[in-house]
């Protein structure tokens, strides 16, 4: 959940938004609902961009992101990764294994059950999809992300 690059501080350094409480880009059209990315090159620029982006939110007083997530991983503007990862990682490679010493250590019963219950739905959407992560609470719930946001 960590690289070189972080694309939030860019998208933020480059006007492209504000940070969230809940530590993601926020855009005025589409909320936290952006996916980040970029490219390198050597290319010079003009204009130095800033070392340290200020934080100018435009969440105010609301807290619907925090309140909604269900690992309480997120505090004004701070993510506790390693919250935030047990429960995004729940229908991962880490929930695949877990799923699958499920299945090989149950009775036959409990394999049936396993077999029938909603992880193994939850694993197939994700690899179906490509989604590797699970939980969304903190953007899905974002008034920023609704049509007629705040902007």
């Amino acid at each position: 959940m960590r690289g070189e690059i972080c694309w939030r501080r860019a998208g933020v350094a480059a006007g492209l938004g504000f940070y969230g409480k809940n530590g993601l880009l926020i855009t005025g059209e589409f909320g936290p609902l952006v996916r980040l990315g970029g490219v390198l090159t050597n290319f010079p620029l003009e204009k130095q961009v800033a070392a340290d982006v200020a934080l100018e939110s435009k969440c105010e007083a609301c807290t619907i992101c925090l309140d909604s997530c269900p690992a309480g991983a997120l505090e004004p503007y701070k993510i506790d990764k390693k919250k935030c990862g047990n429960r995004v990682f729940t229908y991962g490679l880490r929930g695949f294994s877990a799923f699958l010493e499920e299945v090989i250590t149950a009775d036959e019963a409990g394999r049936q059950e396993a077999l029938r219950g909603p992880a193994l739905r939850e694993l197939w959407q994700n690899f179906m999809t490509g989604g590797y992560y699970y939980c969304w609470a903190c953007q899905t719930s974002c008034p920023w992300g609704k049509p007629g946001n705040p902007a």
